[in-house]
């Protein structure tokens, strides 16, 4: 018997059929659903006044000098004697003083060479954070009140978590640069130059395929820097960091 003369009501068959399609479709859906990754990631955001360096080292930033030749000095805790200078949230109420943010000078290259070969390459690294796209890192940086030529990096590792910045002029895992402050060596007071006062800064994370768990760096950088120029490197503070993650 043919299939068809089953079917005395066209509207049983018509109904076969769409019952048929729903279930395809169902099938169809559960297996596309598979390759969607449902995982939201979780608020990311933090802060950083760096009131002591050894409270930032605990909660996971790093000090790494990849500086040519190598000096003795990395980003430290900052000291008004430095450049006369509080922190960007000024004075901390009863304290003389506030000096709670990091600071790096031209000592982290020994820089003696006149020839001006010394590469300053002084890494403040972040602790490990999942990075999409959209979020932001805000930030405060100064520089000595125009005495010096100074530059300043925000790089990111969006590769792994490794701290690995290469050596001299090389970033290593942070090869995606995010901004760059001063790179053609102005000195003060030029408005291009590493600003005197305290600035506020912003950069938004894009060009991610995903979202990946990595981390950001400011790098000190200079070339034909150190104390063996007079005119390149001087000393420079990083406040009051923010990670803004567009997660909720």
């Amino acid at each position: 018997m043919h299939y068809f003369q089953q079917y005395k009501n066209p509207f049983v068959l018509i109904k076969t059929f769409l019952c048929i399609a729903v279930i395809v479709t169902v099938v169809t859906s559960c297996k596309k659903y598979d390759y969607v990754s449902t995982v939201e990631v979780p608020n990311q955001s933090f802060s950083e006044e760096f009131d002591t360096m050894d409270a930032a080292y605990s909660r996971g930033w790093r000090f790494v000098n990849r500086s040519l030749p190598l000096g003795n000095e990395t980003w430290s805790q900052g000291n008004i004697l430095y450049f006369n200078a509080y922190s960007q949230a000024g004075v901390a109420p009863g304290s003389p003083y506030n000096a709670g943010y990091a600071v790096a000078t031209a000592y982290a290259t020994t820089g003696t060479n006149p020839e001006g070969l010394a590469v300053i390459s002084n890494w403040l690294v972040s602790p490990p954070v999942t990075m999409q796209n959209g979020d932001k890192i805000i930030f405060y940086a100064r520089d000595t009140l125009n005495a010096y030529v100074d530059r300043l990096q925000l790089r990111i590792n969006p590769h792994n978590e490794s701290i690995e910045a290469g050596s001299g002029k090389a970033p290593g895992s942070f090869d995606v640069l995010l901004l760059d402050i001063n790179p053609k060596y102005f000195p003060g007071p030029d408005p291009n130059a590493m600003p005197e006062n305290w600035t506020r800064f912003e950069a938004t994370i894009s060009g991610l395929a995903k979202a990946v768990t990595g981390r950001f760096a400011f790098r000190q950088f200079l070339e034909g820097g150190g104390p063996g120029n007079t005119e390149y490197g001087g000393i420079l503070g990083i406040d009051h960091v923010q990670y803004l993650s567009i997660s909720k």
